[in-house]
């Protein structure tokens, strides 16, 4: 199983990418418009009391295909609706990732320059030659522990 360790360009790039299925959306919405409207006028045709038995049977055809037409297009719309969804979540995830990894960045360069702080501290310390030696030894080896902890 891979580590997940997006990036701020993978975070771009999925934004953009449901831009382009908002976009197709709109495309398969407005076709869905156009395809009502259709629909809604075949349906005015048939309710015409004055309709000929045959032109009848030919828009009730045509109503029928239209309706199926419809489903197909709302089951687009659908598909890409979940996907888009899908990929808000993504989106979401990812940017809650690259923050706690900037949270985390930040909190181990604090750790890092406290521990600096604490060494420099302990090897001034050490060469102060006013102390116990036991001490300023004492002090010289807790400054190159911490000068190992610091190099890894």
């Amino acid at each position: 199983m891979s580590e997940f360790n997006p990036t701020e360009e993978d975070s771009v790039n999925l934004e953009r990418s449901i831009i382009d299925l908002k976009s197709k959306k709109a495309a398969i919405v407005s076709r869905k418009m156009v395809k009502t409207l259709d629909t809604a006028n075949t349906k005015e045709l048939l309710s015409n009391p004055h309709i000929e038995l045959d032109e009848f049977k030919n828009q009730s055809a045509i109503r029928i295909i239209q309706k199926a037409e419809l489903q197909e297009i709302e089951a687009q719309i659908k598909e890409v609706n979940l996907e888009i969804g899908n990929k808000r979540k993504l989106l979401i995830s990812i940017q809650s990732h690259l923050k706690t990894t900037s949270n985390s960045l930040k909190a181990d360069e604090n750790l890092t320059n406290g521990i600096i702080e604490l060494r420099d501290k302990y090897s001034d310390f050490a060469g102060d030659h006013t102390r116990v030696s036991s001490m300023r030894l004492m002090a010289s080896n807790f400054t190159d522990e911490l000068n190992n902890i610091i190099n890894q």
